[in-house]
């Protein structure tokens, strides 16, 4: 809501708003850190079932179908290399 204040334009803000705003920032704060944590833990279990995957004996490997080149490649992996959803 707008006042004239002596010639100048003066914006009140209602107190409810800015606990408003400030609940809707914390909220927004709190989803982004949720979701940063989620990520570095998606991305750990990723590191963590290639490197399963390298320990595999050759017997295992032909089990599921993979190479034992193919289960290099995938072990070393960068963690922000992430597999396609299909």
């Amino acid at each position: 809501m707008k006042h004239a204040l002596a010639g100048h334009e003066h914006i009140s803000v209602h107190k409810s708003s800015f606990v408003l705003g400030w609940k809707s920032g914390l909220n927004a704060l709190i989803r982004l850190v949720w979701n940063l944590g989620m990520q570095v833990a998606y991305s750990y279990q990723l590191a963590r079932q290639r490197r399963q995957l390298a320990e595999l004996s050759d017997e295992m490997l032909k089990d599921i179908g993979i190479s034992r080149a193919e289960a290099y490649r995938e072990a070393h992996r960068s963690f922000w290399d992430e597999p396609k959803n299909q």
